[in-house]
């Protein structure tokens, strides 16, 4: 399957259909750290509410992102405004997410490995924007956006707790 925009029509009805599955995935991963640390480790809600509540609101976005996702597959259509905020909700959960691994990384392992795992998550949605705005320029703009709310998220809740700024 190729990029959207080189898609037979039948192949993008189903790209909605394949975003609620992936979301799906990661609200599982959600809850398999979660229930992780809330078994292994309980005090560290207490002690790092940077990283409880990271963990517990990725929770609820991935949940808005299956439910505005898999209206856009019931309706028939992708439209323009559920798939915004079905991926908006997506991004900052994802964020979320992976600066919860890297919290959990600095305290079971240590901070240059937490800091290595986060830095190459920001590289690695570089290399992916400098790869589809190759195939196609006009996302250039959509991918500066997505990218930078990405890397602000992962920087000021991620980086910057696992570094110790606050």
């Amino acid at each position: 399957m190729g990029y959207i925009w080189n898609m037979t029509a039948d192949e993008t009805k189903r790209v909605p259909d394949i975003r609620v599955h992936m979301n799906i995935a990661y609200l599982h991963i959600t809850f398999t750290v979660f229930i992780l640390l809330i078994t292994l480790a309980p005090e560290l809600l207490g002690d790092k509410p940077i990283l409880s509540i990271q963990i517990v609101l990725a929770i609820p976005l991935l949940f808005s992102s299956i439910f505005a996702r898999s209206r856009s597959v019931y309706i028939g259509k992708d439209t323009v405004v559920w798939n915004t905020y079905g991926f908006i909700c997506f991004l900052i959960a994802y964020a979320l997410l992976v600066n919860s691994v890297g919290i959990l990384l600095s305290i079971f392992a240590n901070h240059n490995t937490a800091s290595i795992f986060l830095l190459a998550n920001i590289l690695l949605a570089g290399i992916y924007s400098l790869l589809e705005v190759r195939e196609k320029k006009e996302r250039l703009k959509e991918r500066v956006w997505k990218d930078g709310l990405f890397v602000i998220i992962l920087i000021l809740l991620g980086l910057f707790p696992v570094l110790g700024v606050y």
